[in-house]
């Protein structure tokens, strides 16, 4: 009998979890709908779909023209949805290609536990490659600003598993911040000599970057450097003179040039 309620109270407290994690998905998502409205309904009349991620914390947005569409997979910059994403990469849509969009930020503060983690990205990233099939598609990443700091763990851990899924990726306006753990580790050649062998980048920034050693030309150019050490390739640097921290999608020629390359490579 006691096993018996022990048991009981133990399922309660499960099902109250999942619960807890269900709703903190769906109040997520409302936020989200609410703070970039237009942008949500101009992705659902694309015929996108929203999904709740398999660890209940929060949703990722997937548009999939064609069975054989290439994937933009995108991390969003800080403080911010990935609606927007979806609206920035209209360039791209309109040549046929798809997007996934990861909503990393958890809709509240600006810690490193407002968001997920390296490595908490990548198996999140793994499991929706996983669950809609698209581990054979042709996958582009692209992270802007706190998602472009991010990427480069993430770009560490897809080559370290071997699914090597992302082998050419785009970092947008956010360097290599080298006392960042992940990046330490790296760093520290916990990922091997070479972590990135294998990996073709481009980078970008803008000549007006408010943080021009971050994120601007400075810090993407010693990222370049960086990565170039780490057995990355860096193909394509654009160097954006007139545009500011976001100017990358707001010149449709940077994207063009971006689009063009990886069409080339991926042939």
């Amino acid at each position: 009998m006691k096993q018996a309620l022990i048991q009981i109270f133990l399922t309660w407290v499960f099902m109250g979890l999942a619960g807890i994690a269900h709703a903190g998905s769906a109040e997520l998502l409302a936020q989200a709908k609410q703070a970039d409205a237009q942008k949500y309904q101009a992705f659902m009349a694309a015929g996108g779909k929203v999904v709740e991620t398999g660890d209940g914390r929060s949703f990722y947005l997937l548009l999939s023209p064609s069975p054989d569409a290439p994937i933009i997979v995108t991390l969003h910059g800080h403080g911010t949805w990935a609606f927007s994403d979806y609206s920035a990469w209209s360039e791209a849509t309109s040549r046929g290609y798809g997007l996934l969009g990861l909503q990393w930020w958890f809709g509240r503060g600006e810690g490193p536990d407002d968001y997920y983690r390296p490595q908490e990205l990548y198996r999140v990233i793994e499991s929706i490659l996983r669950k809609e099939g698209l581990t054979k598609r042709k996958l582009l990443l692209q992270g802007f600003s706190r998602g472009s700091a991010n990427i480069y763990g993430v770009a560490a851990l897809d080559r370290r598993s071997g699914n090597n899924f992302f082998p050419v990726i785009i970092a947008n306006a956010g360097g290599a911040e080298m006392d960042f753990p992940i990046n330490k580790d790296i760093d520290q050649g916990k990922f091997g000599p070479t972590p990135f062998a294998g990996t073709h980048w481009i980078l970008f920034c803008g000549g007006k970057d408010p943080h021009p050693d971050r994120s601007g030309c400075g810090g993407m150019a010693k990222t370049e450097t960086w990565l170039e050490a780490k057995g990355g390739s860096v193909d394509l640097f654009i160097q954006d003179p007139s545009a500011g921290h976001g100017g990358f999608h707001r010149n449709p020629a940077n994207v063009k040039q971006a689009l063009d390359y990886f069409e080339r490579s991926s042939q």
